[in-house]
């Protein structure tokens, strides 16, 4: 295994401790105390329970890592002809210790680690992995002629500190390692390995044993502290760059992630878990509420959720279908910083009054549907295919106010925009073949543009007239030059499709419930049936069709599905996060190695 490929992996395994920062019991676990009458422990050292050092950020278990690594091996398939058979020899190989220790690992014994983050400094971790003999450990890696480490103990720590005698002097080595009681400590480096290995070796054996694969638990004071500082910052600079693009309103989740915000500052613990079966990988996520009915349990009794039937009622051509609720009160107190950010693109030449019209047309719109939206994605030869589907409580209202939303492009500060980026909008009515009602044509051209000096069009974006009365004028490149958007307004919804030529995606997303519907296809029904009736956002994708489409190839026969959702537990209340990624699509990454 190469050296690149070892530090990628000790620093993805270290990482499993400091995940939350990227979001920004009686019974112990068995076999993790040192064994008196089998083992022999590396010194007589005090091993008993010590406090969570400052800073405390989680805690990481892996119960079995003998039988983690070989459904892990499973699920590669192929391929894992050429990794390591046990998880000693795997272990032993990208530590590079000796052979012969690999035997001294011990696969049935938990993986223990832990994380600690003080002030801005960076994260600190440390992984202890048990040892049948840590004295037997330290003596084959250290003693005899052909000994690659050196054995130290370090006083403060207590730990038994390994240091590979090839090192250039002052060089950084990719990981330190240590040895505490019967356990292997693996740190980024000894400052991490002494400030964190002793409370994992001699407090983490005496905590509950999980049921899951790997399980990452986070305390309280980490959740409401540089957790919760994290995610804040990283949705911050996220809603930043999205109200730079208008995209607030083309994608109007961000109430749901403050209210998550929200939860996560009112938290008492969290835990992220991983499972491995034969067929999918499971990651789980719950945040569990402060007790007293605070803020947290608050927003939880707000917030949406129900069942995915708007996701299966999509058309069967879909590659992607997404579905978000939002309570009435949770959208209404978004839509003055989408029309903020929406009036900010305007540029010099928005006038007070523009913004007023912005903010009056998204709430008419918000006042007229329903509390959920449903987006899909269907690829055809021209281009993509995007959809959209949600339920009315007033037709008429949402009648007047996409013609309020549309009325915005008369404002002079909004043509000075198209001007500038070389579009034109017009608006009318469509026919679309056995389909009733008024469906309204929303086109978005590509127009003739001028040399800024000499007024001379530039002839690449001319467009053939006649083609232009098609629907979608190529350009000279072959690409086409509009993006028609059709919408039809019915008693209960609002249906909607955009792409090249959408007659088509519109059409289906009508007629979808029944045999045409995404909810036909088995394997994506059997995916998202799980999440029952209280997911409040969620997402099932099907990579692999949609690599297969791109690159003009039969799509596979079955789905190979992707499933993000959020939602919650009915009582007692909790935040729940789930990933299910299904294991051809996780041989699929494997194989191509990231070329996704």
């Amino acid at each position: 295994m190469s050296k690149p490929l070892r530090s990628r992996f000790l620093r993805a395994a270290l990482g499993l401790v400091v995940v939350p920062l990227l979001l920004g019991g009686t019974v112990g676990l068995g076999g993790c105390a040192p064994k008196a009458s089998t083992e022999v422990a590396a010194a007589a050292e005090d091993l008993s329970a010590i406090p969570a050092p400052e800073g405390h950020l989680a805690d990481l278990f892996v119960p079995a890592p003998e039988a983690l690594w070989t459904k892990a091996r499973a699920l590669v398939g192929g391929p894992s002809a050429f990794l390591p058979q046990s998880f000693g020899a795997l272990a032993a190989t990208l530590l590079k210790l000796p052979v012969a220790v690999a035997a001294e690992i011990d696969g049935a014994v938990p993986v223990l680690g832990a994380s600690l983050k003080k002030g801005a400094s960076p994260a600190q971790a440390a992984i202890a992995i048990h040892v049948k003999a840590g004295g037997r450990f330290i003596d084959q890696v250290s003693k005899g002629p052909d000994a690659r480490f050196t054995a130290k103990l370090d006083e403060a720590s207590r730990i038994t500190v390994l240091t590979t005698k090839s090192d250039t002097p002052g060089a950084v080595p990719q990981v330190a390692m240590g040895v505490l009681g019967n356990y292997l400590l693996i740190a980024l480096n000894t400052v991490d390995l002494a400030a964190v290995g002793p409370y994992v070796v001699r407090t983490l054996p005496s905590r509950p044993v999980p049921k899951e694969d790997v399980t990452l638990e986070v305390p309280e004071a980490a959740l409401t502290g540089p957790v919760l500082t994290e995610a804040q910052r990283s949705w911050t600079n996220t809603r930043s760059t999205l109200d730079k693009l208008g995209a607030p309103v083309l994608l109007p989740v961000s109430g749901t992630v403050d209210m998550l915000l929200g939860v996560l500052a009112d938290s008492s613990r969290a835990r992220l878990t991983l499972d491995l079966d034969p067929d999918t990988v499971h990651a789980r996520f719950t945040m569990t509420p402060k007790p007293g009915g605070g803020a947290a349990t608050k927003a939880l009794e707000e917030m949406a959720v129900g069942d995915v039937a708007p996701i299966l009622d999509l058309p069967g051509s879909a590659l992607m279908g997404m579905l978000w609720r939002e309570p009435a009160a949770v959208r209404a107190a978004s839509i003055p910083r989408h029309a903020d950010a929406l009036a900010a693109r305007l540029g010099p030449d928005a006038k007070p009054e523009d913004k007023e019209a912005i903010l009056a047309a998204l709430r008419a719109e918000d006042s007229a549907r329903g509390d959920w939206v449903a987006l899909g994605m269907s690829l055809e030869a021209i281009g993509p295919n995007a959809m959209v589907r949600a339920p009315l409580v007033d037709s008429e209202k949402m009648t007047t106010a996409l013609k309020q939303l549309l009325a915005l492009g008369k404002l002079a500060s909004v043509k000075a925009q198209l001007r500038e980026s070389a579009l034109d909008i017009t608006t009318g009515k469509t026919v679309i073949e056995n389909l009733a009602g008024d469906v309204q044509r929303v086109r978005f051209e590509r127009v003739q543009a001028k040399d800024v000096k000499s007024g001379a069009k530039d002839p690449k974006l001319l467009l053939d007239e006649k083609a232009r009365s098609r629907g979608a004028a190529p350009s000279v490149d072959g690409t086409p030059t509009t993006i028609d958007l059709l919408y039809l307004v019915t008693k209960d919804a609002l249906f909607g499709a955009a792409g090249y030529d959408p007659k088509e995606t519109l059409r289906s997303l009508v007629k979808a419930p029944g045999d045409g519907s995404l909810g036909s296809n088995a394997a994506i029904k059997a995916a998202l049936a799980p999440l029952g009736a209280d997911a409040s956002f969620a997402l099932v994708i099907d990579p692999l069709r949609i690599l297969a489409v791109r690159a003009g190839k039969s799509a596979p026969p079955d789905a190979a599905p992707v499933v993000v959702a959020i939602g919650k537990t009915p009582q007692p209340s909790a935040m729940w996060g789930r990933v299910d990624v299904s294991a051809v699509v996780v041989q699929e990454l494997i194989k191509h190695r990231g070329a996704f």
